[in-house]
């Protein structure tokens, strides 16, 4: 969904204007570290009644190693979200994903949230390289020039990854709703929005992070991203038959998070950490899955 910043951005997207100079590139995936796991301890003993077996658990999540913003059906802009302090990487699309344009370097590492006007303005938040202090950096020139602007960050949601047990938004500092937040997703409204956790659980708030509601450990989780306000989507990996990504509707509804059924099979290899999903204002979801991008128009239950 859009930083809060392109408010004042003035005028359309000039979408023809990306279109002269658009020249095609190939994304490869950037895989997070794979979850780590331990079997628990079984006691010996000659009586097979008294062995346990080790518990069934959802395998951790994994941090999502990419951003993507949609601006509609044939507009977005992505970002490998690298480690700092190695700059990010920001490509845009005008074509529906056909084709992806480079924007030179952007000072910024391990983006958590990329924004484009479908012209000559971009905006990334994410870490400093200087330092890795959460930062907030835009460029009015298609990335010739970056300019740093913290104080964007007051009315952002964010996560600083030195601290992970504490949520950033437009209200303050708020105590996570887990050990470890991996990703947010905001909508528009300020005070909606839903965190993916470590262990696998996502949590919604929509009193601007004061409280959360839970739902799962979700198998499969691999991000989430923001929809209308209140709604957001998990995208879930190799769950249920299928090869690739599917998404599931997460809404809040009579003070329960509840997340809905997964949607249709977009068939990809998907490495660890290799996915990203946003949904933008004309209702288009697009979806970044390893080497393939999917779009859809009803919230993941088709593809394009």
């Amino acid at each position: 969904m859009a930083l809060g910043v392109l408010a004042v951005v003035a005028g359309g997207l000039a979408y023809a204007a990306m279109t002269q100079f658009e020249t095609p590139s190939t994304a490869g995936s950037t895989p997070g570290a794979a979850p780590s796991s331990t079997g628990d301890a079984v006691v010996e003993s000659d009586d097979p009644s008294t062995l346990e077996e080790p518990a069934e658990s959802t395998p951790a999540a994994v941090a999502p190693g990419r951003v993507i913003t949609a601006l509609d059906a044939s507009f977005a802009v992505r970002a490998v979200s690298t480690t700092c302090p190695a700059p990010t990487a920001v490509e845009v699309s005008s074509d529906a994903g056909a084709n992806w344009r480079a924007i030179p370097a952007d000072p910024v590492s391990a983006a958590q949230r990329v924004d484009w006007d479908g012209d000559s303005y971009l905006a990334v938040l994410g870490s400093a390289s200087d330092g890795c202090a959460s930062t907030f950096d835009l460029t009015w020139t298609a990335g010739d020039d970056w300019d740093s602007a913290p104080d964007e960050l007051t009315a952002e949601w964010f996560v600083d990854p030195g601290d992970r047990a504490t949520v950033h938004s437009p209200t303050g500092a708020q105590p996570a709703p887990c050990r470890a937040v991996l990703q947010l997703a905001a909508s528009d409204d300020d005070a909606s929005a839903a965190a993916l956790c470590d262990d696998a659980t996502v949590h919604a708030t929509v009193d601007g992070g004061q409280t959360w509601l839970a739902a799962g450990p979700i198998a499969g989780a691999g991000a989430i991203g923001a929809g209308d306000a209140g709604v957001f989507r998990v995208a879930v990996i190799d769950q249920t038959g299928c090869t690739g990504a599917q998404l599931g509707e997460l809404s809040v509804v009579d003070g329960t998070a509840v997340l809905g059924a997964l949607g249709a099979c977009l068939a990809a290899a998907v490495p660890a950490g290799a996915v990203a999903v946003d949904t933008a204002t004309d209702g288009s979801t697009w979806v970044w899955a390893g080497d393939v991008i999917g779009r859809s128009t009803d919230g993941g239950l088709s593809w394009l």
